[in-house]
Parts: C-alpha cells; sequence; structure tokens
C-alpha cells in the first residue's frame, strides 16, 4: 500500500516537472512577441496618417522631436525568394544553422545573412521563360497580382530581420519562422532563413469569403474589403506554389478568425527523405490604429528534440511489464499525437492518434476526454485553479496511474 501510494504521488507530479522542461523546449511565448514587434512597426496599417513616413510608430525620438522606428535598418532591400547567395554550406553550417542542416534536403541553399521576400510570380528572368523585370516590381506587388499595399511591406519589413533572425538562433529547433502578410488579398511572405525548399506542384485554394465576416476589433466592418477578396482564387481552384497566397489557406484563415489566441498546427511530415515531423505555432496581427488585418506569423519547430526528452524519461523502471510512459498529445477531437516513445514517426508519412494500436500502455480515448474535461482553455482561465486541477487529477485503469498536464505549463 506505501508503495501504491508513493507510485501514485509520483504519477501525479512527474507530468508538472516534464511539461515545465518542455515548455522551455518549445517556444511558445514567440507568437505574441513577434505580434507585437510586427504591430510596432507597421503600426496605421495601411493607410493612417504616419504610416508612410514612420510617425504613426509608437517610438518618440527626443533628439528629432518626432516619432521613428528606433531600430531603422540600414541594409539594403529584402532578397526576393529567388535572389539567393547561400552563405551556409556543408564545412561551416554548425556555425550558421547547427543540427538543422539537413532540414533544407539534400544540397540545400540556405542564406542566413536576411530574411528573404516572397510575392506572388516573382521568379528569375534568366530561368523562367515569360519571366520578366515587372515580375518581380516590388514597388507595384509584381505582374501577377499587383497592390497598393507591397512596397511598404518591403521597405518596413526589412527591420523585422533582428527578431527573425535572433529566433532562429536561440531556439535551435525552430525551423524557420515567416510573417504572411495579408498585402491587400495578394499576400506576401518575410521568412527567415532565406532557403529554397518550397514544394512543387499546387494547393487548393479554399477562397477569401471568410474575409466578408466582421473584423474582431470592429464588428461594424469586414475583415477586408471586396476589392481584397477579389485578388484571391475562388475556393477549389488549384493554385501553383509559384503563386501562393497565404489568405487562401485554412490554418491563416483560423488565425485571423480568432486572433486573440495561439494556434497550433501538425504535427506535419516535412516531405523530404529525413523523416523530420513538426509542429507550427502562430498568430493573427491587426493594427493598434485601424485594426486592419496585417499578417499571420508562422514558426515552424522540429520534433526531434522533444522526441528525445519523452523518450528518455526514466522516473520509474522502464521494463517491458510496466514503468513511465509520456506521450504528448494534442488537445484537439482526435487526441492527435506529437511525440511517444510507444510511436516511430521517422517511418511514418502521416500523423497518428491516442487510440493507434502501437502506443501500447499509455492515455486511451476515454482517459484524454476525461482530462479534456477538467478545464476549457477557449476561457479565461486562473493559472492557480488549472494547476490545482491537473495536479489532484489522476486515474488508475488497467494497473496503471494515469496522469496528464498542459503545455504550456500555467
Amino acid at each position: 500500500e506505501q508503495q501504491c501510494h508513493v507510485t501514485r504521488t509520483i504519477s501525479q507530479n512527474s507530468p508538472r516537472y516534464i511539461a515545465e522542461i518542455l515548455s522551455l523546449q518549445i517556444p511558445f511565448q514567440l507568437p505574441p512577441l513577434i505580434a507585437e514587434v510586427v504591430m510596432d512597426r507597421f503600426a496605421g496599417y495601411p493607410h493612417h496618417l504616419g504610416y508612410d513616413d514612420d510617425t504613426a510608430v509608437p517610438f518618440f525620438d527626443i533628439d528629432t522631436q518626432r516619432n521613428s522606428y528606433p531600430l531603422n535598418s540600414t541594409a539594403a532591400a529584402l532578397p526576393l525568394h529567388w535572389q539567393i547567395d547561400p552563405n551556409v554550406n556543408s564545412d561551416n553550417y554548425q556555425e550558421h544553422v547547427q543540427h538543422r542542416w539537413s532540414w533544407y534536403g539534400k544540397d540545400p541553399l540556405v542564406s542566413t545573412s536576411s530574411a528573404a521576400y516572397f510575392m506572388q510570380g516573382a521568379c528569375d528572368p534568366t530561368k523562367e521563360e515569360g519571366c520578366t523585370d515587372e515580375n518581380n516590381n516590388i514597388d507595384t506587388g509584381g505582374a501577377i497580382t499587383p497592390t497598393p499595399t507591397n512596397k511598404q511591406i518591403v521597405r518596413k519589413a526589412v527591420d523585422l530581420n533582428f527578431i527573425l533572425k535572433s529566433t532562429y538562433e536561440q531556439f535551435q529547433d525552430v525551423r524557420d519562422v515567416g510573417v504572411y502578410f495579408a498585402n491587400a488579398g495578394a499576400g506576401s511572405i518575410l521568412q527567415f532563413p532565406h532557403h529554397q525548399s518550397r514544394p512543387n506542384g499546387s494547393y487548393k485554394s479554399i477562397g477569401c469569403e471568410w474575409m466578408s465576416r466582421p473584423n474582431p476589433f470592429d464588428k461594424s466592418r469586414p475583415i477586408a474589403s471586396n476589392e481584397e477578396i477579389k485578388r484571391c482564387r475562388p475556393k477549389g481552384i488549384e493554385v501553383n506554389y509559384t503563386d501562393y497566397n497565404v489568405l487562401e489557406q485554412d490554418w491563416c484563415r483560423k488565425m485571423a478568425l480568432e486572433p486573440f489566441q495561439t494556434h497550433f498546427f501538425g504535427p506535419h511530415n516535412s516531405g523530404l527523405d529525413d523523416g523530420l515531423w513538426y509542429i507550427s505555432m502562430g498568430k493573427a496581427v491587426y493594427d493598434r490604429l485601424t485594426n486592419e488585418f496585417i499578417a499571420c506569423i508562422l514558426i515552424n519547430i522540429s520534433l526531434e528534440s522533444i522526441d528525445d526528452t519523452v523518450s528518455n524519461v526514466d522516473i520509474l523502471n522502464r521494463a517491458e511489464d510496466g514503468g513511465t510512459r509520456v506521450t504528448v498529445v494534442k488537445w484537439d477531437e482526435e487526441g492527435t499525437v506529437v511525440a511517444s516513445p510507444e510511436w516511430n514517426s521517422s517511418n511514418e508519412t502521416e500523423p497518428t492518434t491516442i487510440n493507434n494500436s502501437q502506443i501500447e500502455r499509455g492515455l486511451s480515448v476515454q482517459d484524454f476526454e476525461r482530462f479534456k474535461s477538467l478545464v476549457d482553455f477557449r476561457e479565461e482561465l486562473d493559472p492557480k485553479d488549472v494547476r490545482r486541477k491537473f495536479e489532484g487529477a489522476s486515474y488508475e485503469t488497467d494497473g496503471l496511474f494515469v496522469s496528464a498536464y498542459p503545455l504550456p505549463a500555467p
């Protein structure tokens, strides 16, 4: 009985300790942080007084007695996605990208000198037939879907290099970090590091009718104008990735419609031969002055180190007939498995759920539903109350003590 009590106590406390470790590995704080930086730099988007000359930014300069952005970059204009001058190679990758070199494909082209800018139809005139200088005209937004907002977006986006590069260097599970601009309905992307590993082929547009819904910050008007909505392809249309528009993607739609929370997507398979899986997190950005929808933040994070952490947990004996099992599960309807020592994701191309027979002696669907019923994370919650509920929740099933704790740790 004493041993049973000790086992139960350990099973109740261990998930919190593991969650605290994983909370340090997964940079949950990054989407809100980057969103704040984008709001500061793009204050007044797209046509508010002071947007064009940067006097709408919330920083007052004592010397000039006017508002100005304090980190105004002197760097050259952002390179377009095809204008890559790689500074990373097989000899120096440890200095620039560390263990992430293989994440970008075989013999990849990668540069950590600057983020890159992608806009629809941008192309290399020396390699692609029919490509002209107008396709790469930053002032107009290109030949495919020109916009009146593109020029200022590119000018201001240069100053985001510091936050994107710092994010990448500090968190070494980050594969890439991007700011996916609405760009008046045409979409455009700022991404770090600069790499050429975009998927080939096409995707199916979800359309942009969702932007006719009420603006979350001003219910009296829609998220976007009819003119902006018309710059998107209709629902169901196949779109080549060279003409990618983030507004035609479901993940950005979800962020834009629910901008008050951080969103999580995946896990996804990289589609390369490395067996890499990653999870994505992000947040929508709306302007503080105009309430206009600016962008979606998206950060792709490798699950390699998270897999290592849960696989190496050694709290109790992990013999074949018992011991500790740790599974990281996404808080969704299916109970999608993010990481588990019982599931060899390197041999899989699709994610799995907790009812997978491979995941033995783990969390059952019934247990998962019981934990989900403890709190509703869609509501505003007291962290102390969340901790109390989960620390007191432990179930015995089939000779096992099952407990859980949320990520990030409250």
